[in-house]
């Protein structure tokens, strides 16, 4: 069993490798049908970005965004053309994104032979006993991993790998090998084969792709379900469905689909195809076609576009993986594949891959900056939730047979960057200890060349004095073009109307929902109406005419009372005493002692919306009764009568509690808070106009 266990996690490993350079997944509606998935994609919204905050003075764009990119692309590529980078004594050109450089250094002979070091690592077991009678993991591996095998394999094309083959049959291995543990893999790990021996020219990748599957046959072989050794084991890794189980490419086809792997074939249309090449190419040449399908989609539509566009590439890859991690579908891909290997119970959980594991690996890493160890940059837990939602979704054709259509996530770029940028701020800048560190490494890499030194270390001493979002804007404007990366701000429609608002940028919706498409809070200079006041506190003479004015103002002209049924209210002229008289007859207010002037406090704004919506029909979910608002660390100070309200509130979004935690229940409520929370409200009511 455990002999099994050891070669399920290392052909697992050699599996996965493949799906695992990017990771995205699937966002499936539940019925898989056009129409539900076209719904989810509708209704996701993207995290957006203030760009008010990040920009100062002006606003930035999703093409701005995109300028960024390709300036800090560009920048890089410039600067390692110059400085003349050199790999092997071979001088690196970036060109065309990295396309050049992996024809140059990664379609080569060198990189296919690195699966026979592979290979050669592989067959030393480390756990040797010395005991014959027990064959160990080396042993086992290296019955099926073999430079006879290797060389049989390859055989099967003819004589296209004949001067590997030639290479691989000549190997030696001498007593004193033997004695000092070297096998034939070692020595073939040790032989340096050109790419004409692989039979393709340097920088050719479809070569490539062909040589490195004819080279990984001997671990396709293990693919098929007809290993004697492997079955023998209790181990199942056929990668096609058989009459018993669904196969590997079922149980990961899901995962191949939302990486990216887009126009696969049928579970039934890849194995016709495995066993047409079988039946005309003999025993071997179909191993080919255990990966190629998966392997020739990766590089379509997932290597290929890094390559062309390495940034955005990357952009597009961190918010997928991101949703796979908090979602839970990396766990469940993982132990679906499991399950189809090994005599595991579908659905058995065998590991559980949560975003709290991988963050707690996160922020055990260190890098020290000096041989000492005193100063190391240290990692922060990442909110993979923020970059989960860093995304557009489409609706994608599945080839899947358990589903008609998936729903396809792309980074979406303006988002990422920026968030990304924020992650890397409080990495660098934010922690004290790690700017230390940073600061040392510059200091410690330009000690000879004392001005670029002083200039960098004042760059990065400005970029950690001024803040996260101006910091932001000045990468972007940095890196970006000019002319294209940043529009000058136009006034928004809150501004146009009102003179004292500046500073209040991102409450320009909220103010406007309020006070121009809706006028419900006007201005507080009648009759110009150009001063909006967002620091005052709102009033409960305000608060019920604001309530009032989104009833249409019933008691206009025909106010039931001849005399006023308030204590504290003697002039019946006032702008709110029809207001007053109203709410008063609508449970909202329940007191003949109105206290005009009064500050509203945030738990008597919840309890005035509240009551407004139950008098109008406007709850429209009840689930919130189960919300619970003890998690606050004030939550006893509200008081009984608002309990339901602040629940009603703040599972609605319209008043949630302080970045420190308190729900603040007696805190007063000011103009422009009230913009926003108003704003919830209609949204959640449906109620007013949002032009």
């Amino acid at each position: 069993m455990k002999l099994g266990k050891r070669i399920l996690s290392v052909l697992l490993a050699v599996l996965m490798a493949f799906s695992c350079m990017s990771v995205g997944l699937y966002a499936f509606a539940d019925d898989g049908s056009k129409a539900a998935c076209d719904a989810e994609a509708e209704s996701f919204v993207t995290i957006p970005v203030n760009r008010a905050d990040i920009g100062g003075d002006v606003i930035w764009t999703k093409e701005g965004v995109q300028n960024t990119l390709n300036g800090m692309w560009n920048m890089f590529a410039t600067m390692m053309n110059l400085a003349g980078m050199e790999i092997n004594g071979k001088k690196v050109v970036i060109r065309n994104g990295l396309n050049r450089t992996a024809e140059d250094f990664v379609y080569q002979a060198s990189t296919v032979s690195e699966i026979f070091s592979g290979y050669a690592n592989l067959s030393h077991d480390e756990d040797e006993t010395g005991l014959e009678e027990y064959p160990t993991f080396g042993d086992l591996y290296y019955a099926m991993f073999n430079t006879k095998v290797i060389a049989d394999r390859l055989e099967q094309s003819g004589k296209k790998y004949d001067k590997v083959i030639a290479k691989i049959r000549a190997i030696e291995v001498t007593d004193e090998d033997k004695a000092n543990g070297i096998n034939d893999l070692d020595k073939l790990a040790e032989i340096e084969f050109t790419n004409l021996d692989f039979g393709f020219v340097s920088g050719s990748k479809n070569g490539f792709i062909d040589a490195c599957l004819a080279v990984l046959r001997p671990v396709t072989a293990l693919m098929n379900g007809e290993n004697e050794i492997i079955n023998s084991l209790g181990i199942d890794l056929n990668m096609f469905d058989t009459a018993e189980k669904r196969g590997i490419y079922s149980r990961i086809m899901p995962l191949l689909e939302n990486i990216g792997l887009i126009n696969m074939p049928t579970a039934d249309e890849y194995l016709k195809n495995y066993l047409s090449v079988k039946d005309a190419g003999g025993v071997n040449t179909c191993l080919d076609e255990i990966l190629r399908p998966i392997v020739d989609s990766a590089f379509e539509n997932v290597i290929q576009p890094i390559l062309d566009k390495p940034l955005d590439g990357m952009v597009d890859l961190i918010p997928r993986f991101a949703y796979v991690l908090n979602s839970g579908i990396l766990s469940e891909a993982v132990n679906n594949v499991a399950c189809a290997v090994y005599d595991i119970p579908d659905g058995e959980t065998v590991i559980e891959i949560t975003p709290q594991m991988v963050n707690s690996i996160i922020t055990s890493m260190e890098f020290p900056v000096d041989e000492e160890g005193n100063d190391t940059i240290r990692f922060k837990a990442i909110n993979w939730r923020i970059f989960s939602d860093c995304t557009t979704l489409e609706t994608k054709k599945s080839s899947s047979d358990d589903y008609e259509y998936f729903v396809l996530r792309t980074g979406e770029t303006d988002s990422a960057v920026v968030n990304m940028f924020y992650y890397v701020y409080e990495v660098m800048f934010a922690d004290k200890k790690n700017y230390k560190a940073v600061r040392k490494v510059v200091e410690t890499n330009f000690a000879d060349d004392k001005d670029m030194k002083d200039s960098m270390l004042k760059s990065l001493d400005e970029m950690a004095s001024m803040g996260r979002n101006p910091a932001c804007g000045a990468f972007l404007e940095s890196f970006g073009e000019p002319g294209k990366t940043k529009l000058p701000r136009e006034k928004a429609v809150a501004q146009k109307r009102f003179n004292d608002i500046a500073g209040f940028e991102k409450y320009d919706d909220y103010i406007a929902y309020t006070s121009v498409y809706n006028e419900i809070v006007r201005g507080t200079n009648p009759p110009y109406n150009t001063v909006f006041a967002p620091t005052r506190t709102i009033e409960r003479a305000m608060m019920v005419t604001i309530l009032y004015r989104l009833a249409g103002e019933p008691y206009k002209n025909a106010n039931p009372y001849d005399e006023t049924p308030f204590t504290d209210i003697t002039d019946t002229n006032a702008y709110y005493y029809d207001a007053a008289c109203w709410a008063l007859d609508k449970g909202i207010t329940t007191e003949t002692t109105f206290k005009p002037f009064n500050a509203v406090s945030r738990e008597e704004t919840a309890a005035f919306l509240f009551r407004y919506a139950s008098e109008n029909g406007l709850i429209y979910d009840e689930n919130y009764k189960s919300v619970s608002i003890n998690d606050y660390k004030d939550y006893s100070s509200i008081r009984p009568w608002a309990y339901e309200a602040m629940q009603w509130a703040n599972f609605n979004g319209m008043i949630t509690g302080t970045e420190q935690g308190y729900a603040n229940p007696q805190g007063a409520t000011q103009r422009v808070h009230a913009s926003k929370i108003l704003y919830g409200f209609g949204k959640n009511c449906d109620i007013g106009n949002f032009k």
